[in-house]
């Protein structure tokens, strides 16, 4: 589980001056908890939002807690963050979260020309906060091509639940594309747009008819 260091702020010190700091304003809130003022550097919140899943352990001064990311407001021009929200996810109440899915092993249709693609990068899943995984597992080394793998078909810890259809397709084995092939979606995309001079020319005759 990933753990995030935040420390308690004083409202005291306006956010402004915090952020001239490298530190960003935040909070913490939700329904058995009091709000939290806090506070955080720059560079740690977004190594902590590069962190795969959602879930983050805390300590507050009333022990720890399990939170997750609500929102991140950002500055409209340099789309740095200016203020961030942490909502607490109660232990004992059913919870839903974004994980990450992790494809092990090679389609075995890659090797005869196969283009494996993946459609699903995280999935909607829930239950406890501490049954919650990091990640979720899939094999896609059957996939042959045509084949695709399903989110019924992804390994589910005990005790947690897909948030989403189970025929969802997270990844597929497509058939190699022939050259013919590639040179038809071009034609029918006008990926070969006339040259300048055609233009011109084009342009000339409409003018001396």
């Amino acid at each position: 589980m990933n753990k995030l260091s935040v420390d308690t702020r004083d409202l005291g010190t306006k956010n402004k001056s915090l952020r001239k700091l490298g530190v960003i304003p935040g909070v913490i809130y939700g329904k058995t908890i009091e709000n939290i003022n806090v506070k955080m550097a720059m560079n740690e919140l977004y190594a902590a939002l590069a962190e795969e899943g959602e879930l983050y352990q805390v300590k507050t001064a009333s022990g720890e807690i399990l939170v997750k990311f609500d929102e991140i407001q950002r500055d409209p021009l340099s789309r740095r963050p200016i203020h961030f929200s942490l909502l607490q996810l109660p232990r004992g109440v059913s919870s839903e979260l974004e994980v990450p899915v992790h494809l092990n092993g090679e389609a075995i249709g890659t090797k005869s020309g196969g283009i494996l693609v993946v459609l699903k990068d995280d999935i909607s899943i829930k239950g406890m906060p501490k049954d919650m995984p990091d990640m979720i597992e899939g094999d896609i080394s059957n996939l042959a091509i045509g084949d695709k793998l399903t989110v019924a078909e992804l390994k589910l810890p005990k005790g947690i639940e897909l948030n989403v259809e189970a025929d969802e397709v997270v990844a597929i084995c497509k058939p190699p594309v022939k050259a013919e092939e590639l040179e038809i979606s071009e034609e029918a995309g006008d990926l070969n747009p006339p040259l300048a001079s055609e233009e011109g020319d084009s342009e000339e005759k409409k003018e001396d008819s």
